[in-house]
């Protein structure tokens, strides 16, 4: 592809064609993709709401706490906040539709901090995975809470 153009293909019109045939392919995304987006976006909310409930119930004062449990529940409550605030810009950017060109080093703002969450996040979870995986050996006896957190941890993965 050539990427210089000359006065006459300006003159001639087949730089705006070209450029219009760009805009058209870029902007038609395929379905499957965003289907698969779609359902990956609703299995990070329904795992980090979840996780925000479990840290609830995990950190009332009526729920008797393991060894080591607390650290973990404290990493998966901010890897599940983290994801929130995540799928919230996600939403947002999508919203108001601005197109995602990767070749640009810069991007609209809502895209920007979206792809900063969401790194950020995920080294969350894998740290969170890390650490629920690591409490899970130390308890004495299987605790149910600690194998849903094994669960939400995984899954967010």
């Amino acid at each position: 592809m050539d990427y210089y153009t000359s006065d006459s293909e300006v003159a001639s019109g087949s730089l705006p064609a070209k450029l219009e045939s760009f805009n058209r392919n870029r902007d038609s995304p395929n379905p499957i993709v965003a289907v698969l987006c779609s359902i990956a976006l609703g299995f990070l909310l329904f795992t980090s709401v979840f996780g925000v409930i479990l840290s609830g119930v995990v950190f009332s004062p009526l729920t008797p706490m393991v060894d080591g449990e607390c650290l973990s529940q404290s990493l998966v409550l901010f890897a599940s906040v983290l994801a929130l605030v995540y799928v919230g810009l996600h939403v947002a950017a999508a919203r108001e539709n601005f197109s995602l060109m990767r070749s640009q080093p810069f991007q609209h703002p809502l895209h920007s901090w979206a792809i900063i969450i969401v790194r950020l996040d995920l080294v969350a979870w894998g740290v969170a995975l890390l650490s629920v995986a690591v409490a899970v050996a130390k308890a004495p006896v299987l605790t149910v809470l600690l194998d849903l957190d094994l669960f939400v941890t995984a899954g967010a993965l």
